[in-house]
């Protein structure tokens, strides 16, 4: 703590918490909504409406006995006010919306729709899992001719993806063997878990993360609680389910931290997939989703792993090319392990879950230094984002300490900073671990990049430099806490305590002009010395020096902040350009320190515009994604320029 504040404490006298561990719920059974939607058909009629619900919650439930709770409602004959999210969502978009929706909760939802068409009755079916955010992997698609089996196929594909879940040990995680154990939803129960989870069985991973939504100015930040799938990531059990325990391996395409820690990651789940036996059919498609087509590709498949040391060949399976798809000549179940080769050197490694007899599409790249590159890059661009991410907690913990100062529940107040603290200190020493493994691993890869990761390295420098400024709030707090209690002390003083902890709160964050109006209302509350001493070397810095300084101040403090569409962003980027070489000609400190500020408050906007196209389809979706990873590159390198600055010179 400043000496200048501990000595004005004595005259008076006077973000974001961490996420909580994962529940595995290993004592609870799963609660199964099955929301039905029937077309408009003269034989789809109430009764038999109301006789295929009951008949699929009591075939589901039979099914999954004292393990889950089954509930069956119609769509279309709930109020909207007694939807949940989820179905309003479904309702109004269809299947599609169960690609986009994450939040995480304690219910399953399974939609099937109901259709007749050219005297055949259409079942579609795909579920959403609340445990892990993730919907199921595949829209299933049956029919049959007759109307006393309907609801039989129905049930049948709701139990196919069930989704058996599992939450990841955290001690358990192995990185350099690749092996999780999964403890699993109501394993407790006194059931047989390994009549649902068996050897080979695969899951696909979610992280499961706490997102914040920032607060106004009298409402603290809140956070909610989202899925996201790990790409190319499953987890495949080793053993029979034992009790609620399940041991796994890590399977990947590409080599990297498989479950990388960060402050607002709660951990990591698995759901079960649904895999089938069936041939494996694969084409491999370029960057722009067209076929490729080379005589020197060669695709082999194995049935156990990637690797083939003591693999008999019976295991191994060339897959010929037939009208542009690799084929297998015999069926495989759970997962296909396909190596990709060009010439005699494998180029690529890619898992593949067995969901149906569909051709399954994946990526490749012939150029072999292209594809370990981007491999590269993908790690790198995840720890950056990472790394900014930590950044925007502890910029938004003061925010929500203000709030809670204000009310008065210090205590509170204090408890979120030091939860913060201590887990940002944890993300700072985790960032330091895995860039020396990037550094490695450019090395070997791609190692024209090696030089990128120094604005990360930056980043990390940066946000241990901040991390004083919390510790010295956590500090101030603990004794203004001690002396709460104290008859000595007036509640002026304590008021006027509170408004000098808001006013340095105000300047660590950058917004100097509230923390100089607090600092005045503070004198004239007392004509304290030392208050207007800092007053003044604060109004002397913050101070414009000319017309232009005074249009750059005015660019972070008002347009910056008005900034929302990735198209206005775009325009102004060489702006920030111009007023990061006026604050260097300056020498501005205290300028930079409101940009950086402002960047953080951007990459929110930032991120709410570019999630939607994460996920493109087709050539327009991938054009927007690309201008907008190139916009987070020029942003990112104005930003690197702001932080280089204020490590290289250090508050006095």
């Amino acid at each position: 703590m400043s000496r200048w504040f501990a000595l004005l404490l004595i005259a008076l006298l006077p973000a974001i918490a961490p996420a909580a561990p994962l529940d595995p719920e290993t004592g609870t059974e799963y609660s199964l909504r099955i929301v039905c939607r029937f077309a408009s058909h003269p034989l789809l009629t109430p009764d038999f409406r109301r006789e295929t619900l009951r008949e699929i919650q009591g075939q589901v439930g039979l099914a999954l006995g004292p393990l889950g709770k089954v509930e069956t409602r119609e769509l279309d004959a709930i109020a909207d006010d007694q939807r949940t999210p989820l179905e309003a969502l479904f309702a109004k978009d269809g299947f599609a919306v169960l690609e986009t929706y994450n939040r995480i909760s304690t219910a399953k939802t399974h939609f099937v729709q109901i259709d007749f068409q050219e005297g055949r009755y259409d079942v579609q079916a795909r579920g959403h899992d609340g445990m892990t955010g993730l919907a199921g992997p595949t829209l299933r698609r049956q029919g049959t001719f007759e109307r006393s089996l309907v609801a039989r196929l129905c049930s049948l594909m709701v139990m196919q993806d069930f989704g058996w879940v599992g939450t990841v040990d955290d001690a358990s995680y192995q990185p350099q063997l690749g092996t999780v154990v999964m403890q699993l939803k109501a394993g407790q129960l006194g059931q047989p878990m390994n009549a649902w989870v068996r050897k080979g069985d695969s899951f696909m991973l979610s992280q499961i993360r706490q997102i914040t939504k920032r607060g106004t100015a009298t409402t603290p930040s809140t956070s909610e609680t989202v899925g996201n799938r790990m790409t190319d990531v499953y987890l495949v059990a080793q053993e029979d389910a034992k009790g609620d325990r399940v041991p796994c391996k890590i399977i990947q395409r590409y080599a990297s931290n498989a479950m990388p820690k960060h402050a607002s990651i709660q951990g990591y789940r698995g759901l079960k997939l649904g895999t089938i036996t069936t041939p494996v059919r694969v084409q491999l498609v370029d960057a722009t989703g067209r076929p490729i087509r080379s005589p020197d590709l060669r695709v082999r498949v194995l049935e156990s792993g990637f690797e083939e040391g003591n693999v008999p060949a019976s295991d191994r399976d060339e897959a010929p090319l037939v009208n542009g798809v690799f084929t297998t000549k015999r069926p495989y179940s759970h997962m296909a392990y396909v190596k990709v080769q060009v010439g005699p050197e494998v180029r690529a490694q890619i898992p593949l879950a067995l969901l149906d007899e569909r051709v399954v599409t994946a990526l490749f790249r012939l150029d072999a230094n292209a594809d370990r590159r981007a491999r590269f890059l993908l790690a790198r661009n995840d720890f950056q984002k990472r790394i900014y991410e930590s950044l925007v907690v502890q910029s938004r913990i003061f925010e929500d300490l203000i709030i809670r100062e204000r009310k008065g529940d210090n205590r509170a107040a204090l408890k979120l900073a030091e939860s913060t603290l201590q887990a940002l200190k944890d993300d700072a020493i985790n960032f330091t671990s895995e860039i020396d493994q990037l550094r490695t691993r450019a090395e070997k890869d791609a190692p024209a990049e090696v030089v990128t990761l120094a604005p990360s390295e930056q980043q990390i420098q940066r946000l241990r430099e901040k991390l004083g400024d919390l510790q010295q709030h956590i500090d101030q707090l603990k004794i203004v806490i001690g002396q709460e209690d104290n008859p000595a002390i007036t509640e002026k003083n304590k008021a006027l305590q509170a408004k000098l902890r808001e006013a340095e709160l105000r300047r660590k964050q950058g917004d100097y002009d509230k923390a100089l109006s607090l600092y005045d209302e503070l004198l004239e509350m007392n004509d304290n010395p030392m208050v207007r001493e800092r007053r003044d070397q604060l109004a002397a810095a913050w101070k414009e020096k000319d017309e232009e300084h005074g249009k750059a101040r005015k660019f972070i403090g008002v347009t910056m902040p008005a900034l929302t569409t990735l198209d206005e962003i775009r325009a102004q980027v060489p702006e920030m350009k111009k007023v990061v070489a006026k604050f260097k000609s300056l020498n501005d400190r205290l300028g930079f320190v409101k940009m950086e500020a402002a960047f953080t408050q951007l990459a929110t906007r930032m991120d709410e515009q570019i999630q939607p196209l994460l996920e493109p389809m087709d050539d327009e979706g991938r054009k927007a994604l690309e201008a907008a990873q190139m916009l987070i590159k020029e942003v990112r390198e104005v930003l690197n320029e702001v932080s280089t600055y204020l490590r290289e010179h250090p508050a006095e």
